[in-house]
């Protein structure tokens, strides 16, 4: 052994004693570089790290907690349930109460090539808006994870470049608009008062500013108040905040009085909130977390300071009871007015759900695009963590919580490729039988979705199959089976791709052709009838076909799930 592998050897000795003996270093929160947000429950949210503080307008009673990595900023609705953006890998809105204990998590987000997403925000009707930079869009979704609406934001200029793309957005439902800021360009106020669910919102005006690329990087403030008005401060050299209408009209300078507290720092100025007529600016400063203002008069009200001694902190014994569940909102916005049925559908998985595709998002897709109106409208919400199965959802509890928030028709669990090994049969039964008591106490039904295998474990796919559809018989629930619809479509087409480059997950056919497969298992509805034009086919022929392949398994999977007469 070499000897840097011996000292990693000894370090990871020494690493869980030093836990044992609670040696590790509390977490540090580092202001300087802080991201500032005022949430709908009328608190301050600053965002570093993997930490989050809040406190009151005027900079008293100091809270906080650590969330997950990559963090962009955080907020929260009226309610006090806080959303926390987390990019890069990670690429989540996740959802923590007011003790830090994770609650829900939305993972519908771009592609895994863009920073996304950058930033979250909160209106008063207690929807979160999330800006999804990797498909130039801003979602509108309830807390408890169903989208509601999709904003489609044109580039500008026109190009795939980084000039234009989005960066950070604010939102007024007061006066039904966003505000736009794009990279080295402009900023633009669009309307979102039309009722779909998928659009792209009217422009109302665009705003050049020098300004955009300072606010892009994170420097000088850009806010809106309650009734739709632009406030923007610059990074450095100017006291005042300027003041835009709901028209893009130049109003006016708001001098701001702030007296001594003006540091040389060329990139001062790192943040702005504006809310009933007080202004709230961060600065990059190692103590001071904001300056509060009064914009009538201009006034210094606060100097909010973090206390020397503070420290994170420690969030109360976790409990059956931690955390609270977030009732669902029964809400008709993003709902078609000829679509009166509706199936909320909860996906608890892994990257065979969300990976190369995104299935919930595909079923919301198709459920929209049926020429059967009669057929259920699909609202879908998922808790998907790459390589995690059933056993592992049941010991960190956060699909428990999402189940047992209630409101669900359906939950969809799939569990790790289980058949070669990864895990065995019967810990998919111990932990599926857990799963099965819990669902029927919220009042869902269960759904096993039986995936393919890797591309070597072709032969595995029936013996996952059966698994599941024993499981079915004893716990009354319903089966997909996804593996076996490929073994269909390769018994007719045997040189037909469905395969991911890494040959473990489905490529964009594999999911078409699983996400039909779970149509028809959710809206007993035939996939021939949707027109989701994004299913990657190479043309109408491939599409037909399988479509064709689901519908089949899919009369099957109804007829096995049944346990056979005596």
């Amino acid at each position: 052994m070499s000897c840097s592998m011996l000292l990693l050897a000894v370090v990871a000795l020494l690493l869980p004693l030093a836990v044992v003996a609670g040696e590790v270093t509390p977490p540090v929160f580092r202001n300087a570089s802080a991201r500032m947000t005022l949430g709908q429950d009328d608190q301050i949210y600053l965002a570093n790290d993997n930490i989050v503080l809040h406190c009151t307008r005027d900079g008293t009673r100091i809270g906080g907690g650590v969330t997950g990595p990559a963090l962009c900023n955080a907020t929260a609705n009226p309610q006090g349930i806080i959303a926390a953006a987390h990019a890069h890998f990670s690429k989540n809105v996740t959802l923590y109460d007011q003790n830090f204990y994770t609650i829900g998590r939305f993972t519908r987000l771009g592609d895994y090539n863009f920073t996304a997403p950058a930033e979250v925000q909160s209106g008063p009707s207690g929807d979160l808006y999330v800006l999804d930079q990797g498909r130039d869009q801003i979602i509108r979704f309830h807390p408890d994870g169903i989208r509601c609406a999709v904003y489609q934001i044109p580039h500008d200029p026109p190009l795939p470049e980084k000039d234009g793309y989005i960066t950070h957005f604010r939102v007024c439902e007061q006066t039904h608009t966003l505000y736009v800021l794009n990279w080295g360009t402009n900023l633009r106020c669009f309307a979102i008062d039309t009722p779909e669910f998928r659009y792209t919102p009217r422009l109302k005006w665009a705003l050049p500013t020098p300004m955009c690329n300072d606010l892009s990087w994170g420097y000088g403030g850009f806010a809106v108040d309650e009734d739709g008005m632009l406030y923007l401060m610059a990074t450095t050299g100017e006291e005042f905040l300027t003041c835009y209408d709901q028209h893009g009209v130049l109003l006016k300078k708001i001098p701001l009085h702030m007296g001594d507290h003006h540091p040389t720092d060329p990139t001062r100025v790192l943040g702005l909130c504006v809310s009933r007529h007080e202004a709230f600016v961060k600065r990059q400063h190692p103590d001071e977390l904001f300056l509060r203002f009064n914009l009538n008069s201009g006034d210094l009200l606060t100097v909010a300071t973090l206390p020397g001694d503070f420290a994170i902190p420690p969030a109360p014994p976790l409990s059956p009871d931690s955390g609270h569940n977030i009732a669902p909102v029964h809400s008709s916005m993003g709902i078609p007015p000829n679509r009166r049925k509706v199936r909320r559908v909860l996906f608890v998985g892994n990257s065979q759900v969300n990976c190369v595709r995104d299935i919930p998002d595909m079923l919301e897709e198709m459920s929209r695009s049926t020429s059967t109106p009669r057929a259920p409208l699909i609202q879908a919400d998922e808790v998907i963590v790459g390589g995690t199965g059933l056993e592992g959802y049941w010991m960190n509890g956060l699909a428990q919580q999402r189940i047992a928030a209630g409101g669900w028709d359906y939950v969809v669990l799939n569990d790790i490729v289980y058949s070669f090994g990864i895990t065995s049969r019967a810990k998919f039964t111990e932990y599926a039988t857990k799963f099965a008591a819990l669902i029927q106490r919220s009042g869902a039904k269960m759904v096993i979705f039986a995936t393919a295998d890797v591309e070597k474990h072709r032969a595995e796919h029936q013996a996952m199959y059966q698994d599941a559809v024993n499981f079915a018989r004893t716990h009354q629930c319903r089966v997909v089976g996804g593996g076996m619809a490929w073994l269909k479509a390769w018994e007719q087409q045997p040189a037909l791709d469905l395969h991911h480059t890494d040959r473990a997950h489905p490529n964009a056919l594999g999911y078409y052709l699983n996400a039909c497969v779970l149509y028809a298992a959710l809206t007993d509805s035939n996939p021939a009838a949707q027109q989701l034009t994004a299913c990657d086919a190479t043309d109408d022929r491939q599409a037909a076909f399988l479509q064709q392949i689901a519908w089949t398994q899919a009369r099957e999977d109804r007829k096995n799930e049944r346990a056979p007469k005596r």
